[in-house]
């Protein structure tokens, strides 16, 4: 890529994306096999990326993966892409615009940023995330084994240390890490509650007037909290640790 074309994307935007690992049972050597899923995100300018393997694909997931990123760039990109996973878009309306998930967008409303989900023609939307998943496995879990979860997230790290600050990267011949010093002025501030955000969450009212999110109505456990009418919808918002 030139200089100059390479210029335009500073601060510009992130592709991100949370696959699950294909086999479905993580291969640890001292753990039993498990799911494990894998949330990563790039930057279009730098190539700065940033990986986090999860237990689930569920919304707070997520939201927290990503909020995390942006504690870790130290600043919001300007665009945010990804794929249509249910947890950022319900689908797409008339004019074929995503609908956004509630959560989601609440998260784009209050970080600052502006979502898009790939297209299904926009090839290179599509391909910039899908590239992203290959390098990741290709690259980092490709001929691996993990003793558990916590030599698998001490691996990842480790590997992200390579990727970012002693190997350039193919597509600008530059260390990531030092693109992202340069490209970390145009990002938008962090909020100040990206430390310690609350996650807004729609609940069932059951006929006891009790509260149940859709994590507790699959755990079987609906006594969240009181709450109003049977029937009816409202929100709860789960406070998370600081990162």
């Amino acid at each position: 890529m030139t200089g100059n074309r390479h210029e335009q994307f500073l601060g510009e935007g992130a592709a991100v994306t949370l696959p699950p690992l294909p086999d479905r049972a993580f291969p640890f050597t001292q753990q039993a096999p498990a799911t494990r899923y894998f949330f990563a995100a790039r930057l279009k300018h730098s190539r700065f990326m940033f990986v986090r393997f999860t237990t689930d694909m569920q919304e707070e997931t997520l939201l927290r993966c990503l909020i995390a990123c942006f504690v870790a760039l130290g600043g919001v990109p300007w665009v945010v892409t990804s794929d249509n996973m249910k947890t950022v878009t319900l689908g797409r309306d008339d004019q074929h615009q995503p609908i956004w998930h509630p959560a989601y967008q609440k998260v784009a409303l209050e970080f600052g940023f502006h979502p898009v989900a790939c297209a299904p023609a926009a090839g290179n939307q599509k391909g910039s995330v899908e590239n992203l998943v290959k390098f990741v496995k290709a690259n980092f879990l490709a001929g691996r084994a993990f003793y558990d979860d916590t030599d698998l997230d001490e691996e990842c790290a480790a590997w992200l240390h390579r990727v970012n600050q002693e190997r350039p990267s193919d597509a600008t011949e530059q260390l990531p890490a030092t693109l992202l010093a340069a490209e970390r002025p145009h990002f938008k501030p962090l909020p100040a509650v990206a430390h310690d955000y609350g996650i807004f969450d729609s609940v069932l009212v059951t006929r006891e007037r009790l509260c149940a999110t859709p994590d507790d109505v699959r755990s079987g456990d609906e006594n969240s909290a009181m709450c109003g009418a049977a029937g009816a919808a409202c929100g709860v918002t789960r406070m998370g640790a600081g990162e």
